[in-house]
């Protein structure tokens, strides 16, 4: 590696750093402190090696090898404006291989997300506490299942339909109210990487990432936990997958083994999240549960959590 990479690592997250100054609750969370903290990891970082940090997940994620580029820049502000059909290939191949720039897609929708549980003026001293563990694990692993379960919460919040959130009463992490009655809300995370992040050829134990679904399924329906405790209303289970771990693949042949078992009779429905961001998602329904969903409690699911027609 050579000084410009550090050079380039430097001038992007002084363009993250800015983005995150103008956002109204992220600001709080990734502050000032945090972009020293990235940036004397980046002086420190061996140039010999890619750079990688633990405190810099959310800079790695937020980070694009074209941001600044004039071609790509046009192209971007093309595609956000509806004209997929004026790009070149070049410029399709480029984007569908690169992403668009995560400072113009994810970070709206996340700060959008935390804006509006924040506002929850009902819940204000929960949400408070939520955000505060939210920013005191801002340099650690557990950073991402806590900012997954807080982009989860804020999306409900946003949408209107959040009444409550760490219950002492039913355990849960959630409360929503979608057609005049409770659904219990909980969410979890596949941390735990079980395939190798390495170039070169692999094999996976599709046993082992199996098991991972159902242990987690299980932590939070079964066997008396959270959502096995719910009397006589709807509980949903927000999942999100680690592209270390299960795919949506096995993840839905362990969720149909769970559907199937009456240990699972609680569980109404499930959310599927790609990943921690909560943005590429869909909704799956037990047809075996005990309270199922009514009829606009589902539609509503099914039309923010999309469906592909292969499911």
């Amino acid at each position: 590696m050579t000084n410009s990479y550090k050079d380039h690592l430097h001038q992007q997250l002084d363009e993250i750093c800015k983005a995150l100054s103008e956002t109204a609750i992220l600001s709080y969370i990734l502050d000032p402190e945090w972009c020293d903290r990235i940036r004397l990891e980046i002086e420190k970082y061996r140039e010999d090696t890619v750079f990688s940090s633990t405190s810099a997940l959310i800079f790695l994620q937020l980070k694009h090898p074209f941001r600044g580029v004039p071609w790509f820049e046009k192209a971007q502000s093309t595609l956000l404006s509806g004209g997929i059909n004026e790009l070149d290939k070049d410029e399709k191949l480029a984007i569908g291989f690169m992403g668009l720039d995560p400072l113009k897609v994810y970070l709206p929708i996340w700060d959008e997300r935390l804006t509006a549980l924040s506002k929850l003026s009902s819940i204000r001293d929960k949400v408070e506490m939520k955000l505060n563990q939210l920013r005191s694990s801002r340099f650690t692993p557990e950073f991402r299942n806590h900012f997954f379960e807080v982009l989860v919460l804020g999306f409900f919040a946003l949408n209107g339909v959040l009444t409550d959130i760490d219950t002492e009463e039913t355990m849960v992490d959630g409360v929503i109210d979608i057609d005049n009655r409770e659904m219990l809300l909980e969410v979890t995370f596949t941390s735990q990487e079980l395939l190798l992040d390495t170039p070169g050829v692999h094999a996976g134990d599709v046993n082992a990432l199996l098991d991972q679904v159902i242990h987690k399924i299980t932590k939070k329906v079964a066997d008396g936990r959270q959502l096995a405790l719910a009397q006589g209303v709807p509980t949903i289970l927000v999942f999100g997958l680690n592209r270390l771990g299960a795919d949506d693949v096995i993840f839905k042949i362990g969720m149909e083994a769970c559907f199937e078992d009456l240990r699972f009779s609680k569980l109404s429905g499930v959310i599927l999240s790609d990943s921690w961001k909560f943005i590429g998602t869909r909704f799956y329904q037990s047809n075996r549960s005990q309270i199922p969903l009514s009829g606009k409690e589902f539609n509503l699911l099914k039309s923010w959590f999309y469906q592909r027609a292969s499911d």
